[in-house]
């Protein structure tokens, strides 16, 4: 019997002219703008992607950064005090300018990212290893060998 009470109750709050107004209202007001994405500016040093480029670890042993896994980079980025952030790639652009504007979410938060960088610098891929938008740049300005970077990739972003 409260099912039947309540259901005619909500007819009539559906019918209250106050009601239709606030409604009315509501619809002429503009829709919150869309959250901008965080821009990230990636330009890492390029001699760290130089030819026989190798990093100090904490224990003293020396790695090639061509060789480097995610482990190595995890923990030398530990020891610089550096905060590693995962990003799942979901668009990829290239500018005429050499420019690569690539849209991110950002795993833990969902928060929307940005990032503009040359589409020469390497990232590192979760799956992959170090990639590139253009893989063949990569290795023509740098010397470097890298993948091709693909939606859904997951990435590692350093805070240089």
């Amino acid at each position: 019997m409260s099912q039947d009470s309540s259901s005619s109750s909500d007819t009539d709050a559906l019918s209250d002219p106050k009601i239709a107004r606030l409604r009315a209202f509501d619809e002429l007001l503009p829709s919150p703008a869309p959250a901008q994405p965080e821009e990230i500016e990636w330009s890492p040093p390029t001699e760290l992607f130089r030819p026989n480029s190798s990093v100090s670890m904490p224990t003293g042993q020396i790695v090639s950064v061509q060789t480097m896994t995610i482990d190595n980079l995890t923990e030398y980025a530990q020891s610089t005090d550096r905060t590693l952030t995962e990003y799942c790639v979901e668009h990829i652009e290239i500018a005429e300018d050499d420019q690569a504007r690539i849209t991110l979410r950002r795993l833990g938060t969902g928060n929307s990212a940005l990032l503009v960088t040359k589409n020469y610098v390497p990232l590192f891929s979760k799956g992959q290893g170090w990639v590139s938008v253009c893989p063949e740049e990569t290795y023509r300005l740098l010397l470097f060998t890298c993948q091709l970077i693909a939606e859904s990739d997951i990435i590692l972003i350093s805070d240089y």
